[in-house]
């Protein structure tokens, strides 16, 4: 998928290892950056969610960064 399509798509949290975040697990919003990451090439989101995510790490996160492999696309 190429990288400027990403923006503004919906997504869903979905990691399927569930090992690091599963509080994320479900949680929607919408890309609002992505790049492929220098080290590994891998593509990298920049998610706003649409209801901020509980508190996490001693604050609400209305925003995150994580893989794309991460996420599904809702529309």
């Amino acid at each position: 998928m190429y990288i400027i399509v990403m923006i503004g798509k919906i997504v869903r949290f979905v990691d399927s290892s569930h090992d690091q975040y599963p509080e994320f697990v479900g949680h929607c919003g919408y890309v609002i950056s992505c790049a492929r990451a220098a080290d590994s090439g891998r593509l990298h989101l920049a998610v706003k969610w649409f209801k901020p995510h509980p508190v996490y790490a001693g604050s609400a996160a209305r925003r995150s960064h994580f893989m794309a492999s991460k996420f599904e696309v809702v529309s």
